[in-house]
């Protein structure tokens, strides 16, 4: 890889990681699927990410369920760090600190947007969080 961009004044960013293998689901009538009573989480990641805390004005458009939902903000993170730390960020995963900050925010998309291209390599990584756990 080329040229590796810097973030601008990163952060540590805690993350547990869903474990959906382990987490029990029913589909329901409804089709959709929905974890029971708990969502089984197993391991904590900490990576440093820059963070943006968005307005109410920022939508997600498309989820995998058809439902919009409000974004609180998101992540950006270089590809290479996630690559070399061998991290897949997913749906569901919950961001439990970020700095000295407590949270309880979960990533909204199970693939991040590209947020940066740098000589033609894909460098950079947006990740969606939101206030409530997503199904699925």
């Amino acid at each position: 890889m080329g040229n590796v961009p810097k973030l601008i004044r990163p952060i540590n960013v805690n993350i547990q990681q869903i474990d959906k293998t382990a987490t029990p689901y029913s589909t329901g009538v409804s089709g959709r699927r929905e974890h029971l009573g708990h969502v089984v989480r197993a391991t904590t990641i900490t990576i440093k990410s820059q963070v943006a805390f968005g307005d109410r004005d920022q939508v997600s458009k498309n989820t995998p369920i058809g439902i919009d939902e409000d974004i609180k903000g998101y992540l950006v993170l270089r590809f290479k760090d996630l690559t070399d730390a061998g991290v897949t960020l997913q749906r569901g995963d919950k961001i439990t600190k970020i700095g000295q900050l407590t949270t309880e925010l979960f990533i909204l998309h199970s693939n991040g947007d590209p947020a940066a291209h740098l000589s033609g390599e894909f460098t950079l990584v947006r990740m969606f969080f939101g206030d409530r756990n997503p199904i699925g």
